[in-house]
């Protein structure tokens, strides 16, 4: 089984990359989009990799970290949860994040991540809750080495979005790949062009873009819930 990677990016495609080793061998291997966005052609890469056995193909999964790739692992072990939604919710939310939402066992928010139902999201809420504790944090693991994080450095102004198009674009590619309508892609990428910070840097970018919509989804499923039971008073 292939366990970790370490090589230069050749290609970066939609939901993958294709890494060659210094043997020369290339791999094509699935992460995050949060992680994707990170990616540069030609920038040296580190990266946790799992290993996905078929009757037809083999496939990878890489990650950051030691920690991701076992979050990714346990949640796939779950009945109903495929490596696509298990990505998916890495691409919505960090370890911290996660953490915190089964803590606080915050249904709604999980099943503002595209892909996950309120059947799954239960399922997955009463199965993590269980084996949250044995994801390791590198703070506390000290068993494994973190390989380096790779950044993606911009020759953008440092002033709004609306000066860094191919920024902007990359943003509304990657909140279309996680599976967002045309409205919500564009209220997203409008709120960051009003708000403050580093727009220079893509991964916080979709990390604000989804933290923005899953607020978003969680407010119109309690508007909607509130609705319902205020028609139901009526009739």
């Amino acid at each position: 089984m292939i366990g970790y990677i370490e090589g230069v990016v050749k290609r970066r495609c939609a939901d993958r990359l294709v890494v060659m080793t210094a043997s020369g061998v290339g791999y094509e291997i699935r992460v995050p989009l949060v992680l994707l966005a990170k990616m540069a052609l030609n920038q040296e890469v580190e990266l946790w990799v799992h290993t996905r056995v078929r009757e037809d193909a083999l496939e990878l999964f890489g990650f950051a970290d030691w920690a991701e790739r076992v979050c990714f692992e346990t949640v796939i072990q779950i009945s109903g949860v495929g490596p696509k939604l298990g990505l998916s919710l890495l691409s919505h939310l960090d370890l911290s994040q996660l953490r915190r939402l089964l803590f606080q066992e915050d249904l709604e928010a999980l099943c503002a991540v595209p892909g996950i139902g309120k059947r799954i999201a239960e399922k997955m809420m009463l199965e993590l809750k269980r084996k949250i504790d044995d994801i390791p944090d590198y703070e506390s693991d000290t068993h494994v080495s973190r390989p380096q994080k790779v950044r993606l450095a911009f020759d953008a102004p440092e002033s709004v979005v609306e000066e860094c198009h191919p920024l902007r674009e990359d943003l509304k590619m990657a909140l279309t790949q996680l599976g967002y309508k045309d409205k919500e892609v564009r209220a997203a990428v409008k709120h960051l062009e009003q708000a403050s910070g580093d727009h220079n840097d893509l991964s916080l970018m979709v990390r604000q873009a989804l933290d923005f919509l899953r607020k978003g989804a969680v407010v119109a499923s309690v508007s909607q819930r509130d609705s319902i039971q205020g028609m139901q008073k009526i009739f």
